[in-house]
């Protein structure tokens, strides 16, 4: 499962982010159909240098999310963010493992 956090300039024009975080779980369920739900949250900041946007996604450390997968996984990402981005916009993707403490789960 997993967790998405998008911060972004809050000059933006307003980005759909619902049908963003949509396209973005698909597109990593699409490589990995194990991932499953996509957790997903934004936050806008309003005091910032340059109109950027910075998107985390932390994943579970498997076996086979080796380099070539995880390449995979952010070259789709960033195809799901460019869509939505105006022009000359600043954008940085990060893609992490999680701790192996971490624990995800629902009630």
């Amino acid at each position: 499962m997993p967790q998405l956090d998008l911060r972004y300039s809050d000059d933006l024009p307003h980005i759909a982010f619902e049908s963003l975080f949509r396209q973005i779980e698909i597109a990593i369920n699409e490589i990995d159909d194990s991932a499953g739900a996509c957790k997903s949250r934004a936050y806008p900041a309003s005091d910032y240098l340059h109109t950027h946007v910075y998107l985390c996604v932390m994943l579970l450390k498997k076996e086979y999310r080796d380099a070539t997968f995880m390449k995979k996984c952010r070259d789709a990402i960033e195809t799901c963010l460019k869509q939505v981005l105006p022009k000359n916009c600043f954008y940085a993707i990060e893609l992490n493992f999680s701790g192996e403490y971490y624990l995800t789960s629902t009630t």
